[in-house]
């Protein structure tokens, strides 16, 4: 027979009992163990997928999308886009917090703000852009048409538009902005969001006045009219400037009522560049005074009420001829020439005798020469030789007055203004009077006894000496 190989012996010879269990233990192991993989696999994937399922509800309770939107401005656009990206890393550690059991519920209340000022980011961030643009807007319109000054750190701070801003964040997720340094530390200043959301400027922005113009406004305003000031006739409007007010006004215009200066006295300052001292503030305060006392002018007007003035005559001559409604005459006496002129009047001494004569006034008598005389008082009268009768009359002198001159006379000097006449106005000369000799005419005469209580016989009885003696003997024979 044969001798059999090892490969065939291995063929035929049968597997012993030992080597058989061991081989099905270990793929019946294996199975168990591929069995528990798949089992831990599918364990994994629905843990991971319900985590992912988790977070997506937790995001969708609490994270609103943080989408940007166009500011108009690309370096802009970047800035805030990077700190959305910044705020989304927030919202996971925030989030597990809130589901946190651990953590105490000030914590919890804390991520809460935190989280819900990240989802009204974009609403902030517009805010904040349209700050800065309305800002940029207004200073430059400003600047434009005189009203600010310029401001060269503003200007260095946005020479390259917005790409010098730095956006951030605060504790509690409001955003802020940083772009200059204005203490010199080295770091740049921050301005947090309640500045801007309230529309505090960034930078000081001084306004800027015309200071010219402002005096002109003023000076129109400060030319006070004064109550109308009524002398006799004369009504007194006086527009001028009232130092005291004026001042005031001034004072006001430049100064707080704590003392300190206003943003016109600044601006007045900086137009002629001073310092704000106290010593430049008052001494501007002082110029601009002056400017505009300058520009005020004074006036004075007067109204003479004329009718009021005519009235006023009219009782006057009332007054005068009521005081001649009672005359006196004295004892007869020897006429003297130095009163009568005995050549010019034709009277003898002789024969008459002259009679004095108390408040007599006549308003006009006029002479045998055509002569008018007015407003004369007689002092005495008698008779010629041609039997006419003389007067003894003082005659203030008068001249002709315009209305220019009755506005500068007193009160008391216009009580001697009358018309003429010819109604012309005329105004007694005080204390200036002519004394002298008066032939009257009949119907003059005739007036004149009446005015003496008299018939115009017994005038020339009393004048004449020889009836004067007849009638003495008269009455003593009786």
């Amino acid at each position: 027979m044969a001798k059999q190989t090892n490969a065939a012996y291995q063929q035929l010879t049968k597997v012993p009992d030992t080597l058989s269990s061991d081989v099905r233990y270990w793929n019946e192991d294996a199975a168990q163990r591929r069995r528990e993989q798949r089992l831990n696999d599918n364990e994994r994937y629905d843990r991971e997928r319900n985590q992912k399922l988790d977070k997506q509800a937790l995001y969708d309770k609490y994270v609103k999308p943080l989408n940007n939107y166009d500011t108009g401005s690309t370096s802009l656009n970047e800035i805030q886009g990077r700190l959305l990206q910044q705020a989304t890393k927030q919202y996971i550690p925030l989030i597990q917090t809130l589901e946190s059991d651990t953590v105490s519920d000030e914590e919890k209340l804390k991520a809460q703000i935190r989280l819900q000022t990240l989802n009204q980011l974009p609403e902030n961030l517009k805010n904040v852009t349209d700050f800065y643009t309305n800002q940029h807007q207004s200073y430059l319109k400003g600047k434009e048409s005189g009203t600010l000054f310029e401001n060269p750190e503003y200007e260095k701070a946005f020479a390259n538009g917005f790409s010098n801003i730095q956006l951030g964040l605060d504790d509690t997720g409001l955003p802020t902005v940083a772009f200059v340094d204005r203490d010199g530390d080295g770091v740049l200043d921050v301005q947090p969001y309640e500045q801007i959301k309230k529309g505090i400027p960034t930078f000081n922005f001084e306004k800027r006045f015309n200071v010219d113009a402002i005096s002109d406004e003023l000076a129109k305003t400060a030319a006070i009219e004064d109550e109308s000031k009524q002398e006799g006739f004369t009504t007194i409007s006086e527009k001028g400037v009232d130092d005291d007010k004026l001042s005031l006004r001034v004072n006001r215009l430049f100064y707080n009522p704590d003392g300190s200066p206003k943003e016109f006295a600044k601006s007045a300052l900086r137009e002629r560049g001073l310092e704000v001292t106290p010593e430049n503030l008052k001494q501007s305060e002082i110029d601009f005074l002056e400017l505009t006392k300058s520009k005020i002018g004074s006036t004075s007007n007067k109204e003479v009420d004329q009718s009021a003035i005519t009235s006023r005559i009219k009782e006057n001559r009332l007054a005068k001829k009521a005081d001649s409604d009672n005359p006196k005459l004295s004892e007869p006496v020897t006429p003297s020439n130095e009163i009568w002129d005995f050549k010019a009047t034709n009277i003898n001494p002789e024969k008459v005798n002259s009679i004095g004569v108390d408040n007599v006034k006549l308003e006009t008598v006029v002479g045998r020469d055509g002569k008018t005389y007015s407003n004369a008082k007689v002092q005495n009268y008698t008779y010629n030789e041609n039997g006419e009768m003389v007067l003894d009359v003082v005659v203030p002198k008068t001249k002709s007055i315009s209305k220019t001159e009755i506005d500068e006379l007193t009160e008391e000097q216009k009580e001697n203004i009358f018309f003429d006449e010819q109604g012309k106005t005329r105004i007694t000369l005080p204390g200036e009077n002519i004394r002298g000799s008066v032939i009257v005419k009949n119907e003059d005469e005739a007036r004149i006894h009446g005015q003496l209580g008299q018939t115009v016989e017994e005038g020339k009885a009393k004048a004449h000496k020889g009836e004067v003696s007849q009638k003495k003997k008269s009455i003593e024979g009786f």
